[in-house]
């Protein structure tokens, strides 16, 4: 099974906890459903991903537990932040 991404604007380090509130947060616990033991993966849209187990899930978002942190290289050569062109592609 492939983890869900959602974003998050900083990306704590391997066994702290992440806060995926706002928009974000409410359409993975509300929309997406996400649940308490569920893996997901956060990124910043800067090119850091994080594997997380969820640990609170309700509408006001989720909190999550970094198991491990890594760093992904842009493809292209765009000097536009990743976040920017993935906003750019949901419309």
């Amino acid at each position: 099974m492939v983890a869900t991404l959602f974003y998050v604007d900083a990306l704590p380090d391997a066994g702290e906890l992440a806060v995926v509130d706002g928009d974000e947060g409410f359409h993975a616990a509300t929309v997406r459903r996400i649940r308490v033991g569920e893996q997901l993966v956060l990124g910043d849209g800067a090119g850091a991903l994080a594997q997380c187990r969820v640990e609170h899930a309700g509408r006001d978002g989720l909190r999550a537990r970094v198991s491990a942190r890594w760093a992904c290289s842009r493809r292209g050569g765009s000097d536009a932040p990743m976040r920017e062109n993935a906003d750019a592609t949901r419309r």
